[in-house]
């Protein structure tokens, strides 16, 4: 009888702690299916990993860890834009690359996103490319800008 009293009052414990707004950064699936989302917590950016509703990686990290990236070509052949967030020594960075054809008036000629995993001493561990429901909130996002370039 008292494990059915500690399992209801478990309940009622989960169903009264305040629910945290979150709004999505990024969303998007990767060729393998498998799902990538940044979130934003209020002070806080979760992300996670994996197939929908069963993620195989999931953290969350103060929204100091975060940064909007920006980066112009020079000679004006692609730009970027991203976000990222580092977390246990890692940098797990999402981001659109655009390709643009300065004789063609900057026509854009392809259009990537990409997820990348990176090592503080620059190492690339993975840099997947996301193929489908592609949602990018990144310009809106409330988070530190690292401005590179001409932005």
């Amino acid at each position: 009888m008292n494990n059915g009293r500690a399992f209801i009052g478990s309940i009622m414990i989960i169903l009264s702690a305040p629910l945290q707004a979150e709004n999505l950064i990024f969303s998007c699936q990767t060729e393998s299916g498998k799902l990538v989302r940044f979130s934003d917590l209020d002070r806080y950016v979760r992300y996670s990993y994996g197939p929908s509703g069963f993620p195989d990686l999931v953290f969350i990290e103060p929204k100091r860890s975060a940064q909007k990236l920006c980066r112009n070509d020079p000679n004006g052949g692609f730009f970027y834009h991203g976000i990222s967030l580092q977390h246990d020594g890692l940098t797990y960075t999402v981001g659109e690359k655009e390709m643009v054809d300065p004789s063609r008036n900057y026509m854009t000629v392809s259009l990537e996103y990409t997820l990348s995993v990176t090592r503080a001493d620059g190492r690339v561990l993975s840099n997947i490319r996301c193929s489908r429901g592609i949602v990018d909130k990144i310009r809106a996002a409330n988070v530190h800008d690292a401005m590179i370039g001409d932005c």
